[in-house]
């Protein structure tokens, strides 16, 4: 019997030995493409548009949709703030986008925070922005200074996509560079080339296209193409649209072809609702806490450990990406950090929802979700019964409305003034 025992732990061990000697899964790349001003039911999962979307909505049916997937603002500063930090933007002072021209001395992303670039950097990645920065224009606010090894974009917005705009040039690095051909055409290709570079690295790539932001302008051969399009403003995002989309293809085949397909997450998402196109079926667009605002295209693909065309609806949101992919790449998130760790959720290691609460807006006015619930100027909706938000709830709820009150309050008092 001692024998047997003592032959069974020697074969445990030696099986436990064997396992423990193969080398562990490599942490993933990390590319995150962020559309400008785009509408939750265009592309991907969601799509509902006449106009075809082919490569990304491969990323949705090689991955997961996230069905209620959130960023945290409705405008474009305060929601790209919110998206690197993986922090409520609010906390730190951004509200709002800065105005018109001159803008405050005070606009910029703080140096005090940490960016996801900064703490996958921290972890031995190469990282890479490719697209519009917006946050800040000072020379203490380039992307170099916050993380990134490579920039090359537009600090600022609107540009256009032929041509220069004075005052905000086409920059590699801190040095402008003559503008070139369509603009999206331009950013793919750097994007492409970055990936190239850097396949033998770790790698953090953000590509926050300027598309599909005004103004808008379309490559004649494009439009050409969509001439089933009888209305001309409708014809003119398609146009915009579907060049965004054959870039996100270059960036997706060049992962291909550089072999890293596999281990690479791929994200797509909007950093909020569009006023030139569909937010259907939601309320509102851009500028408004209403679900067209705030609810975005969010999509999730990583071959080597999610199985594809999945839909999570549970609501997530776009702080939620700085804690994953910190985890993932071996490191400890900020304790600062309000986003969560997305992966035991989409394994199936963690039920529940990953958020109690969600909050948008300032300490005056906002929004708050939990789980179907959202109460907004006073009323409230039940999201998984009325996503259009059109009947008003309060009444016959007025427990949930006590407890989301409360937990709106409780969450406005970790607010920083206004940096501008």
């Amino acid at each position: 019997m001692l024998l047997r025992a003592w032959t069974t732990a020697a074969a445990l061990l030696t099986f436990m030995g064997q396992f423990m000697s193969q080398p562990l899964a490599a942490p993933p790349n990390f590319v995150v493409i962020l559309a400008d001003d785009l509408g939750y039911g265009e592309v991907g999962a969601q799509h509902v548009g006449e106009v075809a979307t082919p490569n990304i909505d491969a990323i949705a049916r090689a991955g997961v949709t996230f069905t209620d997937g959130y960023v945290t603002a409705s405008l474009c500063v305060p929601s790209r703030a919110g998206l690197l930090t993986g922090r409520y933007q609010q906390e730190f002072g951004i509200y709002g986008n800065p105005g018109k021209w001159p803008y405050p001395s005070s606009f910029g992303l703080p140096a005090s925070q940490t960016t996801l670039a900064e703490a996958l950097k921290a972890k031995g990645y190469a990282t890479g922005i490719i697209g519009k920065w917006h946050l800040g224009m000072k020379p203490s606010d380039n992307p170099l200074g916050h993380g990134f090894d490579e920039f090359f974009g537009v600090m600022d917005t609107d540009h256009p996509y032929f041509g220069e705009m004075p005052g905000n040039p086409i920059l590699r690095g801190r040095t402008p560079v003559p503008a070139s051909g369509y603009l999206t055409d331009t950013l793919a290709t750097e994007a492409v080339s970055f990936i190239r570079r850097r396949a033998g690295e770790k790698f953090f790539l953000y590509v926050p296209f300027t598309a599909a932001h005004s103004p808008l302008q379309a490559k004649p051969e494009v439009l050409a193409r969509l001439s089933y399009i009888a209305n001309e403003k409708r014809r003119l995002f398609a146009g915009v649209l579907v060049s965004l989309d054959e870039a996100v293809g270059k960036i997706t085949a060049a992962l291909r072809t550089a072999g890293v397909t596999d281990n690479t997450i791929v994200v797509f998402l909007g950093d909020n609702g569009c006023g030139n196109c569909r937010n259907a079926p939601l309320r509102g667009g851009k500028g408004l806490n209403y679900e067209g605002g705030i609810r975005v295209p969010f999509v999730l693909s990583w071959p080597t450990a999610l199985s594809g065309n999945r839909r999570y609806a549970q609501p997530v949101v776009s702080t939620d990406l700085f804690a994953t992919f910190v985890k993932l790449a071996g490191g400890t998130p900020p304790g600062t950090v309000d986003g969560v760790d997305l992966m035991p959720y989409l394994n199936g290691t963690k039920p529940g929802a990953p958020h109690q609460y969600l909050f948008w807006g300032n300490k005056s006015n906002g929004a708050v979700r939990s789980g179907p619930w959202k109460f907004l100027n006073g009323k409230l909706y039940n999201l998984s019964r009325d996503i259009k938000e059109q009947y008003d709830v309060a009444g016959a709820n007025p427990t949930v409305v006590a407890d989301l009150r409360r937990a709106r309050t409780a969450w406005t008092r970790t607010l920083a003034p206004a940096l501008w």
